[in-house]
Formats: C-alpha cells, structure tokens, sequence
C-alpha cells in the first residue's frame, strides 16, 4: 500500500513538473516569437512536441546518443517518441546507423535527415608520417563518468611499465576535468601524458 502511494505521489509530481515545464516553453517561446523550433535530444524533442501545435511553428529534433540507443529500448520512450514523430517536421541524425533506428521505430523516413558532421578530408592532404619510437594515443570526448577516463588513464599507466616511448593525449572538457588531472598527478604520468 505504502508502495502504490509513493509511486503515485512520484507520478503526480513528475506530471505537475511537465506540465509545469510545458507551460514554461510556451510562454517563453511566444515571448520571443519563435518560428522554429529546434531540440537537442529526443527527450526534449518529446517534451516540445505538446507545444509544437498551439506555437504553429515547425519542429526539429536532433538526435545524439542516449535518445537514439536507451530511449528505443524504454517503452516508455517509444510510446512517447511515436507521438512526437506524428507532429515533428524534421529528425536529424548523425550515421546511417541512427537513421535506420528510427525507421524502425515508425519514424517517416522523409522526415528524416542524416547530417555527417564528419571532417571534410580533402582539407587534409595525407602527408607520410616521420619515423619515431613514441607511440601516440589520442582520445577525444567530454570528460564525463560515461567516457571512462579513469580505466583510460590506470590502463595507460599500466601499460607505461613496459613501454616507455608512449604518450597520451586527452582532448575535451567537462565537469570531470579537475579529478583528470588529479588522478594523472597521482599516477605520476604528467611527463607522458597531455590534456587539451
């Protein structure tokens, strides 16, 4: 009984918030006098959906990650997203991979867009590489929990007992950047390893 009580009071409160955060956009969005409307992730997207309609304004949606992977395994998501595919205008996706996730889930297929924000190659010409012993790692992401830097930086260390002519570079920012640096102090490795 106690159970059911607090799963409703969860619900109630989750649904006072959306409605809440609903009426929030829209009064906000008509302030500006919005003419489209643009969602980064799934998730908003869905949440902007509600308001879609009444603004008359077109919808966009760009999907990144944890929307286009979890998101389609959650039911819950799905039932939601299958709602915001109806009154979406556009879902951006990043690979062929993603599009293919949301065809299928139902999602019009010319509604969708895939974007390759990859580099444009030709704007670096391949040059040979210079003999060295150093061999280089290069990672490139948030620092975040979800890229696993610490396991990134022990395996580094680790591998440095047996290989001296190594270096690591780490390029990004994030809310994790202080613990990076505290753990690369720790292990010692600032002779080998940079952060950008």
């Amino acid at each position: 009984r106690i159970d059911s009580l607090l799963t409703d009071r969860v619900s109630f409160t989750n649904n006072l918030y959306s409605s809440y955060l609903t009426g929030f956009f829209r009064d906000k969005l008509r302030d500006l006098s919005a003419v489209l409307l643009h969602a980064h992730f799934g998730m908003v997207g869905y949440k902007l959906a509600k308001i879609r309609g009444e603004l008359k304004v077109p919808l966009v949606v760009t999907f990144y990650g944890n929307d286009i992977s979890y998101c389609l395994k959650n039911a819950k998501w799905v039932k939601r997203y299958a709602e915001m595919f109806k009154v979406g205008d556009r879902f951006i996706v990043l690979c062929k991979e993603a599009k293919e996730r949301l065809i299928a889930q139902k999602c019009p297929e010319e509604k969708i867009k895939l974007w390759n924000i990859g580099l444009d190659l030709e704007n670096y010409p391949y040059r040979m590489r210079r003999p060295s012993n150093t061999v280089k790692f290069l990672t490139v992401a948030r620092f975040v929990e979800a890229k696993g830097y610490p396991v990134l930086l022990k395996a580094f260390f680790a591998l440095l007992k047996d290989h001296v002519d190594i270096s690591l570079t780490l390029v990004g920012f994030g809310p994790l950047k202080k613990y990076i640096l505290g753990l690369i102090d720790e292990l010692k490795l600032e002779k080998n390893v940079t952060l950008i």
